[in-house]
């Protein structure tokens, strides 16, 4: 829904720049994870679910995960008061119970002011709390026990009614009376342990109402002067000697009718400074934590006019540059925007739309250009406070806080919703954000639809009713309103209405023109039979079951329940007479004959009832309480299938939300069995979804995966072309990239996370992002433009995501332009980019179609007539290429890249923009200086070259690459990079070179550091040579001179992707380098994109760079074959970089060597593994050694070579250009095949004179001679995949994926088929068998009925039937280049697709992905959770290591107990994982850090009195998670309880060489490895084996 509810309090912590919490008033805390809000208190019960009404909040200073709250609603839970303490950050917290000491009352007048709780700077154990009715308290056990401070007697100053005129029934003191209003202790005045001066507010507005302690709190002085009439809201601290003090009339949120003052208070002197006063209250206050001069304020309770022209209604932001001597109101010219979509935020300028309530404001800590200010409608946040015109984002993703009294779900429907305040919503999705109803009616209590006419709605608000015959919009308000709080019942056939209000019920038949009042009902509300358009039911109080036959005129008792039940009272949909009723603790009742007799349910409690979907095969629906089957069942959400005979519990002890609240209702969603919706007090509407729904969202359409699954793609690491690099200077850690054929990837700190893998098989060529863009104001938001001219019939689609990638709406823009994200021009950019005044504008550069716009966030474009740039993009930059089928769109880049001027933006629009086209023959940059209206060649640029990209330098200078070709590659003739200076328009020189000239990017902080990359170069790089690629260049004078940074560098792998390391070639180094930008959480680090994925340096202003491949997530290429074999798992061919062979898929292997880059044809001989060939585009290899011993065949016979070997490894077929070929002497000669025109042969896995193949024209031909020639056998549906597949170990059982025309089986080598029940197969495979099953799981992309969805199924049951096993969020494109779809042979449900772009993907069954073979681990009961019992310590700890750049990696070795991880709130255990037999190794003797690579972690472990004295070197590229256990017993031995093991450490790595490290032993001296501690030798020129005493102790 979005907010909707008051927040009233934020806490944040300078020094944890993303810990921010706020309160609420009725909905609990919740924690900011830097996209959205997460909720700490679901948790609460319903019997305390008072405790959602969080008073105040505090944070310990010294430790950040402490965190404390006081938490009662005086109204709900008999006004119980807790304590709440957390020591991790707000995960768990520990609820003291202290009503007996005082009460508090989150929800009461003054919960703006604060904070009321805090933690003593000096002593974490010393907390102060103020309170309403008791004065100060303390503790100094962190809140187990408190203490009133009776030295400051504060009770009878704060009034017992600040807003006289009020009378409210059932409102006690507790609600009015605010008591202490702030505590506050100066950090600056910590001695002894403590803070000696505290500062206490108290809500008195005719006397004393500020106090100060300057021993402790010992004695206490009113600080005189301050204003009278007011009393004090919060407290800034500003500098040492400064308090900066809001003041209002009353204790707010609302009515301060007296007006405010701000003070500032000189702490030495005592002295009070007025610096602003106003008509209004003042709220929230703090100072800039790095500029003291920087004050923001708010007002409170203000309803004026925000903007001109008017843009809400609310509070003033007021801010001050010069310590609060002057001012500025923010809201005066202002804007407001959705952070994440909230819908409804955009449809209203009154105070329920905007900023108001606004009495507590803080600047985040993540970015001081951001300030936080609570809303009576949820939280607001700024993009940059210190702008001329602020604007301000709806930041509620996440917070929920609308108090819900009504729902309804119908068919088609899921959630209809009325709340209070905010009206309520009609929900299709409900993960989505909808409009409120409208017209507006605050607070709607009742709401009700026709039960035979969906269309026939009612809902009535506290001063006005509605009514619509249409649905969801035509609302007409009746003529005449009866009464507030109104509760509505609409007959089935919308014949008659009923509104009960002030416990009276009114009748109506004409909506509202005339109302009857009903005679003999006193229920607080009725129901409609949803079947019998004149029958009415209610239930009253004493236990009497009413019933209305006459549309709701009368009432007459039937039965009798018993008494002091629940009013709900539900009919059941489409079922005349069949009325459910909870009873509370008198369980729950049933009638089937209108209410003349009940069945009394087995149920010990029942609070409420409600109806959903049914099961699937029930024909009744499911039953949701909440209450308790059984008098020891638990509280909570039960469900039941079968009409209430069993129950089942489907919410959890850490979802309860405090049960059903005001609203009182559980239903269940009418479309999708399963999902539940509860009525909270404050936390929204709660759901529940069965986890198998959760995917369903429409955006894109998903279905659920399948639950056993889990998937991903086989690490290879990179090896693919990233185009593009997009980030986001003020979010350190959103940072995209783009690839030609795999998709977008999205960096998390530690891996690249793929963010198109829900692209479907007809969709593939979508896998191609030609541009990407991020919105400057919405970091949210980001936009691509996707496609491939060569897949998916060129579909271009416009992709638009507002929750940072994780979901994408996919609109097809096909016919207004056409993309291909693999064609020539690639790497320049970005051609799409969002106006930076404007989050809805967005500039499009295209190939062949010029510069387009749009204004509604990109879901229509129109082209800009006024830039005609069409006819000067070259149609072939690259003469004398002609490639077969390679259009227009592959050669011509067109527009290379758009760049809006934002420091050109009036209007709301950037006026200037710059446009660079890929015309190397004549005007390439042009630029608008009025929003696109007219455009002007910006002349004076290079001759002979086109833009590539550009960057920013200062607000009047662009620095511009160009190169003659577009690249990525063969730009033969050169490059250059300009300085355009803006304001004058010259061009100068800075660069150039025989080379083109890509990446560019400006130091964020040091305009003077430029960075720039060449384009298409293969020089060395280094030297001794390191690599073969790019230049890189750093000029540290704005572009005057520069530096080649590849003349001295070095470069490693980070996360151990092994292949990259054994060559020096191109495709192993930084080439097709047309993208750099520094990487925003460090600019020591520049990103680089590449051919083979991306790299990164470790710190670009070192005399030596370092560079890191850094793909750890990113997996690109282009899989051609594969196969699995028993002992290995997989086999594979790609494109360009060879393919692997992998025992673990994941881990990273190195490539086939010796390497032949593309890799077509690959297979293995079926009787005897070891025989192997594998074919490229210029040699052949084969081997009869398995993995290694590779020979290179004598004679090649041409590229894109399929192979096939017979069983014994006999012969071998080569097909190479619709021609095969025939050899028994690998390749020492070849004989072309007779009657074979198919793509591929396959070979009988056992017979060895056996092939098969089958033809475009569904001719099935055999070969018994070896493959010499091929003879028909038999004759199948035409058109298929060439796919065919002969079984292991079975001769003649082949199987043939004929795409629509199913799928085909032979047993008796092809001389008859079955033709399966399958109505597509695309490929198909085998993989191992499941448990008790003879023959293999069989494999298919397909669709095994006509209306099934595309995808991966399973067969284990030769076909019989199919199970899916993947999901539509990982499709991946489906099989694409290599087509190919196989199961693992060693390991059951694994399976391996071959993508277009993301290498070979794979589904493994969830038990399975905790079975990699180091260290060994089976998996764990799924019903189990284990650990250790709670000691603490207890044993000797013997060594530390830390690595100062990184301030969380701490690790200890402990002499018995294994490795330890410090987690930041406590130690997580490593080596749990260690056998019975292995035991020793917990001994761990020394450990290390790889300086250079975090990730790196090892350790040397042993105890000579366990496991026979086994030494083991432990190995983890991973942080500790898993660990490669090396025995090194016959080298040395180790003993990590011996003595000695306090010293240390032994163990280092080279801080120059991540491969090389040093071990100090007992017995044997030095050793020293140079392969990352896979083996060891002794430094025999250091000997120091006889210096060691045998024994250091004598006597022991």
């Amino acid at each position: 829904m979005g907010g909707a509810g008051y927040v009233a309090g934020i806490v944040t912590r300078t020094e944890e720049p993303h810990l921010t919490y706020i309160r609420t008033d009725v909905g609990g805390m919740y924690k900011w994870d830097g996209s959205k809000w997460n909720p700490l208190m679901d948790w609460v019960s319903y019997e305390d679910q008072g405790l959602l009404g969080v008073e105040t909040l505090a944070l310990d200073p010294k430790d950040p995960s402490r965190l404390y709250a006081v938490a009662a609603r005086d109204d709900r839970s008999n006004g119980k008061t807790a304590f709440l303490r957390s020591t991790d950050y707000g995960e768990t917290f520990e609820v003291i119970d202290v009503s007996h000491v005082w009460k508090a009352h989150g929800n009461g007048m003054g919960r703006v002011t604060g904070e009321k709780l805090v933690v003593d700077p000096g002593s974490s154990n010393v907390l102060y709390c103020g309170t309403r009715l008791d004065g100060l308290l303390k503790s100094t056990d962190y809140g187990s026990t408190w203490s009133k401070i009776t030295s400051l007697n504060v009770t009878a100053l704060a009034e017992d009614d600040p807003l006289p005129g009020y009378a409210w029934d059932g409102i006690t003191d507790l609600f009015w009376r605010n008591g202490v209003s702030l505590v506050h202790p100066d950090p600056n005045s910590v001695d002894k342990g403590v803070a000696q001066r505290i500062f206490v507010g108290v809500s008195n507005f005719n006397g004393p109402s500020f106090f100060v302690s300057n021993d402790a709190g010992e004695t206490w002085t009113e600080a005189a002067g301050g204003p009278a009439g007011f009393a004090p809201v919060r407290v800034a601290m500003r500098g040492t000697n400064e308090l900066i003090v809001t003041f209002a009339s009353a204790p707010g949120p609302w009515d301060v009718w007296g007006g405010g003052r701000a003070y500032r208070f000189t702490i030495d002197s005592g002295l009070w400074t007025q610096i602003i006063s106003h008509e209004h209250g003042f709220g929230g206050v703090d100072v800039h934590p790095k500029n003291p001069d920087v004050i923001i304020m708010s007002s409170l309770a203000v309803y004026a006019q925000q903007g001109e022209p008017k843009q809400g209604e609310g509070e003033y932001v007021y801010r001050s540059e010069d310590g609060g001597n002057t001012w500025v109101n923010l809201m005066d010219n202002y804007t407001r925007s959705a952070y994440g979509d909230v819908e409804w935020i955009n449809h209203g300028t009154s105070a329920g739309f905007s900023i108001h309530w606004g009495g507590c404001l803080k600047f985040d800590p993540s970015d001081y250009k951001k300030v936080w200010i609570t809303s009576g409608n949820g939280i607001w946040r700024s993009t940059d406070i210190g702008a001329s015109a602020v604007n301000w984002e709806f930041t509620v993703a996440g917070l929920e806080e609308t108090v819900p009294l009504e729902a309804i779900s119908i068919e088609g429907i899921p959630l209809i919703s009325a709340v209070g305040d905010y009206d309520g919503m009609v929900h299709h999705d409900v993960t989505k954000y909808y409009r409120r109803h409208e017209p507006n009616l605050g607070t709607a209590h009742g709401l009700d639809v026709a039960g035979l006419d969906s269309n026939c709605q009612v809902r009535a608000g506290d001063e006005k009713i509605y009514y619509t015959l249409t649905g969801e919009s035509g609302w007409i308000e009746t003529e005449e309103f009866r009464g507030p709080q109104g509760e509505v019942a609409v007959s089935a056939n919308c014949k008659s209405v009923l509104l009960t209000t002030a416990g009276v019920t009114y009748h109506t038949e004409n909506f509202g023109t005339n109302w009857t009042r009903v005679s003999n009902l006193t229920a607080l509300r009725a129901v409609a039979d949803r079947v019998a358009d004149n029958k009415f039911y209610a239930y009253e109080n004493d236990g009497s079951f009413k019933v209305s036959v006459d549309g709701g005129l009368t009432f007459a008792e039937v039965s009798t329940l018993p008494s002091g039940g629940s009013e709900v009272v539900r009919a059941a949909p489409g079922i005349e007479g069949d009325v459910w009723v909870a009873l509370k603790a008198g369980g729950l009742a049933r009638t089937t004959d209108s209410g003349t007799s009940f069945e009394l349910l087995a149920v010990a409690d029942a609070r409420t009832v409600g109806f959903g979907k049914a099961a699937e095969g029930r024909s009744y629906f499911a039953i949701y309480i909440w209450g308790k089957p059984t008098a020891s069942s638990t509280m909570g959400v039960y469900r039941s299938i079968d009409e209430a005979n069993s129950w089942e519990r489907v919410n959890d002890d850490k979802h309860q939300y405090g049960g059903p609240n005001d609203g009182n209702f559980l239903i269940g969603d009418m479309n999708e069995f399963g999902t539940w919706f509860l009525a909270t007090g404050g936390r929204g509407i709660a759901y529940g979804r069965l986890s198998s729904n959760m995917n369903t969202a429409p955006t894109p359409p998903s279905t659920p995966s399948s639950p056993d699954y889990t998937m991903g793609t086989v690490a290879m690491g990179g090896a693919g072309y990233v185009a593009g690099i997009v980030t986001r200077t003020e979010e350190p850690h959103l940072t995209y990239i783009r690839t030609d054929v795999g998709g977008m990837y999205k960096w998390d700190g530690s891996k690249w996370n793929p963010l198109m893998d829900w692209v479907s098989y007809e969709d593939q060529g979508l896998l191609g992002v030609e541009t990407l863009a991020l919105d400057p104001k919405d970091p949210s938001r980001l936009y691509a433009v996707a496609a491939r001219d060569d897949r998916s019939n060129g579909k271009t689609a416009f992709l638009r995501s507002t929750d940072y990638g994780e979901t994408f709406e996919v609109i097809d823009v096909s016919h207004v332009w056409k993309a291909h994200g693999n064609g020539m021009g690639r790497v320049t950019g970005e051609k799409l980019v969002v106006d930076p005044g404007s989050s809805n504008v967005l500039y499009c550069g295209t190939r062949l179609d010029g510069l387009l716009k749009s204004t509604d966030y990109g879901s229509t474009w129109s082209k800009i007539t006024s830039l005609n740039v069409t006819a000067l993009a070259e149609d072939d930059p690259l003469p004398g290429y002609a490639w077969d089928g390679i259009t227009d769109l592959f050669w011509r880049n067109g527009v290379s890249l758009v760049h809006p001027d934002p420091n050109s933006v009036d209007k709301g629009v950037a006026q200037r923009i710059f446009v660079g086209v890929s015309n190397f023959n004549g005007p390439s940059f042009f630029v608008s200086n009025d929003a696109g209206e007219t455009w002007t060649e910006a002349a004076g640029g290079p001759a002979g070259f086109a833009p590539v990209r550009v960057a920013m330098r200062g607000t009047n200078e662009l620095i511009v690459t160009f190169a003659s070709a577009p690249g990525p590659w063969d730009v033969w003739g050169g490059g250059r990079a300009y300085r355009f200076t803006i304001d004058s328009g010259l061009w100068t020189q800075i660069i150039s070179h025989e080379h083109g000239f890509g990446g560019v990017d400006v130091h964020p902080k040091n305009p003077d550091v430029i960075i720039m990359s060449s384009l298409a170069v293969y020089a060395q790089q280094g030297e001794p040579k390191q690599g073969e690629g790019e230049y890189v260049y750093r000029s540290e004078d704005g572009g005057n001179t520069w530096v080649n940074l590849m003349d001295n560098y070095t470069r490693s792998a980070y996360g151990d992707v092994e292949w990259i390391k054994h060559g020096t070639t191109a495709d192993y180094s930084i080439h097709w380098g047309g993208c750099l930008k520094f990487d925003p959480s460090d600019y020591k680090k520049v990103w680089i994109t590449s051919g083979n994925g991306i790299w990164r340096s470790t710190d670009i202003g070192a005399s030596a760079v370092n560079w890191e491949f850094t793909v750890a997530g990113l997996e690109e290429t282009v899989p051609l074959e594969a196969i699995s074999v028993e002992g290995i798992s997989l086999i594979s061919a790609v494109g360009d970089y060879d393919g692997m062979v992998h025992h673990d898929i994941t881990k990273y292997y190195r490539r086939h060597e010796p390497n032949i880059k593309t890799t077509h044809g690959l297979d293995v001989a079926g009787l005897d593994t070891n025989c192997q060939v594998r074919a490229g585009d210029e040699k052949i290899y084969y081997t009869l050694t398995g993995e290694s011993g590779w020979i290179e065949t004598e004679e090649f016979r041409g590229p894109q070579g399929e192979v096939a070997v017979s069983a014994n490894c006999k012969s071998v077929l080569l097909t190479t250009a619709g021609v095969t070929y025939h050899t028994e002497n690998f390749g020492t000669n070849w004989t072309r095949v007779s009657n074979l025109t198919a793509l591929r042969a396959v070979a009988d896995r056992v017979a060895d004179n056996k092939f098969y193949a089958y033809e475009n024209d569904g001719s099935f031909k055999v070969s018994v001679d070896g493959g010499l020639t091929f003879a028909e056998v038999s004759t199948l549906p035409s058109g298929g995949s060439e796919v065919v597949r002969a079984a292991p170990g079975i001769e003649g059982d082949v199987w043939v994926a004929l795409k629509a025309g199913g799928l085909a089986r032979t047993t008796d080598s092809g001389t008859s088929f079955e033709l399966l029940a399958v109505a597509d197969a695309r490929t198909v495979g085998f993989g191992k068998a499941a448990e008790g099953r003879s023959y293999f799981a069989i494999y298919i992309w397909g669709k095994p009925t006509a209306s099934s969805t595309m995808g991966v199924y399973r067969s284990i049951d030769e076909a019989n039937s199919w199970e899916r096993v993947n999901d539509d969020k990982h499709q991946y494109g489906g099989p694409n280049d290599g087509n190919f779809l196989i199961g693992d042979m060693n390991e059951f449900g694994t399976w391996f697709l071959a993508t277009g772009g993301r290498g070979i993907a794979y589904g493994r069954l969830s038990s399975n992905m905790n079975t990699a073979p180091t260290p060994p681990s089976t998996p764990s009961s799924p019903d189990y959770t284990m650990g250790t019992v709670a000691m603490g310590g207890a044993g000797y700890v013997a060594g530390i290591v830390t690595r100062t750049e990184e301030p969380h990696l701490t690790y200890i070795r402990t002499d018995v107990g294994g490795m330890y991880k410090w987690d930041g709130s406590k130690w997580n255990p490593l080596m749990d994982w260690v056998s019975y037999e292995d035991q020793g190794l917990l001994g761990v003797e020394t450990l290390a850090l790889d300086p250079k690579d975090p990730s790196r972690l090892y350790a040397v472990a042993a105890r000579d009195d366990r496991s026979n004295g086994k030494t083991a070197f432990l190995r983890s590229t991973d942080y500790g998670e898993t660990f490669e256990v090396i025995d090194v017993s016959h080298v040395w031995k180790a003993h990590g309880n011996g003595m000695g093991r306090v010293t240390g450490e032994k163990l280092v790595v080279d801080p120059g060489s991540s491969n090389v490290l040093y071990c100090g032993t007992r017995l044997d001296g030095l050793l020293k490895s140079t392969d990352y501690g896979s083996t060891w030798s002794k430094i025999t020129s250091l000997n120091v084996t006889a210096l060691a005493e045998d024994d250091p102790l004598p006597g022991s």
